[in-house]
């Protein structure tokens, strides 16, 4: 489990084309982690991407991951976070008690598809959160796949 995942941590292996692979960095809070072995402790993470089990002090799994990459795509499709602060004690607080929102004004062109995959991936309820796994075959991935 990399725990910190933001786009401080998304590197281009390649800057000359823009079908470069992208390679994540920075495993400093990194957890070893096999499913079936037990949770994880530990609030780590930077405020807007840190999913709202671990702010809570529950035990936690990959899945927080997955809640990353999903405020990181919401981010890329609309130009700004899904949860809001000025503070980082503002940011958990709305992690934590906030609504996902699609406002029409960003979101208006972009596909249901897209936002069910955010929606999924931003699951407040871990168990109803898909995996990784469940993220590279949903159908807006699939279908916009540049290769297999």
């Amino acid at each position: 489990v990399h725990r910190d995942i933001k786009p401080d941590n998304i590197l281009f292996a390649d800057h000359s084309t823009s079908l470069s692979q992208i390679k994540l960095a920075d495993f400093g809070q990194a957890s070893f982690f096999s499913p079936g072995e037990g949770l994880i402790q530990g609030i780590v993470g930077t405020p807007y991407y840190i999913a709202p089990e671990v702010l809570g002090g529950k035990d936690y799994n990959e899945k927080v991951d997955v809640w990353s990459a999903g405020v990181i795509l919401y981010i890329m499709l609309s130009g700004v976070a899904p949860f809001v602060g000025e503070t980082p004690q503002e940011i958990f607080e709305a992690v934590l008690c906030g609504r996902l929102r699609f406002p029409t004004d960003r979101w208006l062109s972009i596909s249901h598809s897209a936002k069910d995959l955010i929606r999924r991936m931003l699951s407040r309820d871990v168990t109803k959160r898909i995996s990784t796994d469940q993220v590279l075959e949903h159908p807006w991935i699939t279908t916009h796949a540049l290769c297999n």
